[in-house]
């Protein structure tokens, strides 16, 4: 009767452990999942407040209704997570306060930019996009202290959580111990109960684990049995597809799908996930359309295969989807501005060429006759205005020359203001152009020949116009030419244009390794972390099964192995995103990626350099830039030299870091350098000009290429803003 009581006695205490314990962890849970609802929200805030300060400062720049459709669109998801964050903010007053702050400044900011819009074209809206700018850092500030505020709580939830994990294991103790004194005689039997409970409890761990891993997953997750019925939908999967309303619930067959590519409708027989459950096959990346019960479409790159029990028998099938919508709506975004750039490329370049036929025309009027040249004078006159292209005409005996009245606006003059002449030009010609000018010109008169070359133009209020100055000499008999006519076109706005694109590109390249970075970042922190921790206990349940459970024990075999295969996975897409050694230097890195390359290809590849010099003055931008710079090369070695051998050399010259990549592969034809698709060489361009360093590349049919790049390093110059990658201010 005693140890019957007693062991009554056991079973309440250890009961109300594990209630307290299940309270404790669920109070815990729910207030970690609002902190974190706290932070997403904050984070839209914040982005969709960018969002429509980009959009209202791109009508301020063009007077477009889509940006101004954007900007409306921006606020309307701001005030939707500004709710959402009112929403959880009701119990904590310090959030309360923030939230108070947040509906003061939110509303001028928004405010200020109607009143900009108001005054568009005016020095008010200045005025009003400056003072934006103050409350758009104001509304910054508001946010980081909300975030701070909720990485302090999650820390002190962690504390708490640990706090009680202690607490719990001392009283279990504790109850073990006096647990074996009461009953010492049914030992056996109790612990053969006990390791049984155990071994439940830990699958019933792992289970929710991996459940756990799956609701973080931002790929949709869906698992349908033999039945066709849905077992498995993840948080993605439910955003993806939408709400499934009851009389869908026999899975995607119930969805409309398309081919994304040529818009045909597929038929359910071919659904991935049919011929996964049917045939056993597996479908990876099939890009389709489909159509969610709300009637919205969604684009995805979906990929299923079949489910099997020990005997190969198929169980049901698994697909994962990844949402590509705004990824293709971007695509069609920057084709559709790709396309309206080359068509006014295009038009300007037929401007361009009725212009210039209209100015040989003119000449050659003017040969047969003056009169006729009057009489189209004024046609010349409005053609050039409307192209920005001037004319003009030297002598070369006296010196004196004749512009036209484009010629002189172009170079910031009022027609006529001053008299033409050679020296006159060569005054308006930026100083570091005039050298190469004029030798261009007199090799022109010396060939008797057309040129056509860009220069720079300074105007009387100090502004630089970029123009292209064609000419050609007129020439009588063999003697040399007199006479030089041609054109001066306007091409400032191409020049800045290309210059902008370029900023983008490098714009682009600095995000992307951002990006990188922080993805490689959280899968190393979160899903590396997740991933050691579900080894650690199943090799724990592995070591625990060994003698009472044979069965169990070679399964989690599998799940050991499949577990292994799963962190060598991880730890290879995080090399991909950005490779960890990079933090060890750029020697370290140089001589991983090689032997990654040679393991690849077979190439033999032989790294010259010094490590303990390599490092020094390199910023971290830098070191990145030249590893992404070895990984280009590498590739187009192994896709197009069919070399056997790749030699790098890095070396100090001057205050530079000088490095060369040389193959003894096919080498390269001259034409190859200006191919419009040869986007390898024109992004190794654009990463060395970024840096502030320069690019030499020499290649040879037969005899292979070598790419020579030289950077200058901080600890020898002062890398000033120009050498830095922008940043697009929004």
């Amino acid at each position: 009767m005693t140890g019957f009581m007693a062991g009554v006695l056991f079973l309440a205490l250890l009961a109300g452990i594990a209630w307290d314990s299940m309270m404790t962890s669920e109070k815990l849970d729910a207030a970690v999942d609002r902190s974190k609802a706290v932070l997403i929200a904050t984070e839209k805030i914040s982005s969709s407040m960018a969002l429509a300060v980009a959009a209202h400062h791109g009508y301020m720049l063009n007077g477009d209704n889509a940006s101004l459709l954007q900007h409306d669109a921006a606020l309307e998801a701001l005030q939707a997570s500004f709710d959402n964050l009112a929403e959880l903010a009701r119990d904590d007053p310090t959030l309360l306060s923030y939230l108070g702050h947040l509906r003061q400044v939110i509303p001028v900011r928004v405010e200020n930019m109607k009143l900009a819009r108001s005054h568009l074209g005016t020095t008010q809206a200045a005025h009003q996009l400056n003072a934006g700018d103050a409350y758009s850092e104001r509304l910054r500030d508001i946010l980081s202290l909300v975030t701070i505020h909720e990485t302090q709580l999650q820390q002190r939830y962690a504390i708490e959580e640990r706090a009680g994990m202690h607490r719990i294991k001392v009283s279990a103790a504790l109850l073990l111990f006096f647990l074996a004194l009461l009953l010492a005689g049914l030992y056996l039997l109790i612990n053969r109960h006990l390791r049984r409970d155990e071994a439940r409890l830990e699958l019933e761990k792992n289970e929710a684990l991996l459940r756990q891993i799956l609701e973080l997953l931002p790929v949709g997750v869906l698992v349908v049995g033999r039945d066709n019925q849905l077992n498995l939908f993840n948080p993605a999967a439910s955003e993806i597809w939408g709400p499934v309303p009851p009389e869908l619930q026999n899975g995607p067959l119930s969805y409309q799908v398309w081919h994304y590519d040529s818009g045909e409708k597929i038929d359910p027989s071919e659904y991935g996930l049919v011929r996964a459950l049917s045939h056993g096959e597996v479908t990876l990346n099939r890009e389709c359309e489909i159509m969610r019960p709300d009637g919205q479409h969604r684009i995805l790159r979906a990929s299923s295969m079949p489910l099997r029990d020990r005997e190969q028998q198929i169980i049901g099938a698994i697909t994962i989807n990844m949402d590509l919508t705004d990824l293709k709506r971007t695509e069609k975004a920057l084709q559709a501005a790709h396309d309206a750039l080359e068509a006014r490329v295009a038009m300007r370049t037929r401007e361009l060429v009725v212009a210039n036929a209209q100015l040989v025309s003119q000449i050659e009027v003017r040969r047969r006759a003056e009169d006729a040249l009057r009489q189209t004078q004024n046609v010349l006159t409005i053609a050039q205005r409307v192209a920005h292209v001037g004319s003009w005409e030297i002598n070369l005996a006296t010196q004196e020359a004749q512009w036209s009245d484009e010629f002189f606006r172009i170079c910031g003059l009022k027609p006529g203001a001053v008299k033409p002449s050679i020296p006159a030009g060569f005054e308006l010609i930026h100083p570091d152009d005039r050298r190469r000018i004029s030798a261009i010109v007199g090799a022109a008169i010396q060939e008797r020949r057309e040129y056509s070359s860009t220069l720079r133009v300074v105007r009387p209020d100090g502004s630089i116009r970029h123009v292209r100055l064609q000419g050609e000499p007129i020439s009588r008999g063999d003697a040399l030419p007199t006479i030089f006519i041609g054109s001066m076109l306007d091409i400032t706005e191409h020049t800045q244009n290309e210059e902008m694109l370029r900023q983008l590109a490098v714009h682009q390249e600095v995000i992307k390794e951002d990006e990188r970075k922080r993805i490689a970042r959280e899968i190393h922190d979160e899903m590396g972390q997740n991933l050691l921790a579900l080894r650690i206990d199943v090799s724990m349940l592995h070591a625990r099964t060994a003698a009472t459970h044979p069965r169990l024990h070679r399964k989690l075999d599998t799940v050991l192995a499949n577990i292994d295969n799963t962190i060598k996975s991880v730890r290879t897409i995080i090399n991909n995103l950005r490779p960890v050694v990079l933090d060890l230097g750029l020697h370290a890195s140089f001589q991983w990626q090689i032997q990654e390359f040679q393991r690849r290809t077979g190439i033999t590849c032989d790294l010259f350099a010094k490590a303990d010099e390599l490092d020094q003055g390199l910023s971290e931008v830098q070191t990145t830039t030249l590893f992404r710079i070895l990984q280009e090369s590498l590739t187009n070695v192994a896709r197009h030299a069919n070399a056997s051998c790749v030699n790098i050399a890095l070396n100090r010259k001057g205050g530079k870091l000088q490095m060369r990549i040389a193959d003894d592969g096919v080498g390269m034809y001259p034409s190859d350098r200006r191919k419009s698709k040869s986007f390898g060489l024109i992004g190794i361009r654009e990463r060395v000009s970024a840096i502030g360093g320069e690019l030499t590349l020499e290649s040879t049919l037969g005899q292979g290429t070598v790419l020579v790049i030289a950077i200058p390093l901080i600890s020898d110059i002062s890398l000033d803003e120009s050498l830095q990658p922008q940043r697009l201010q929004a």
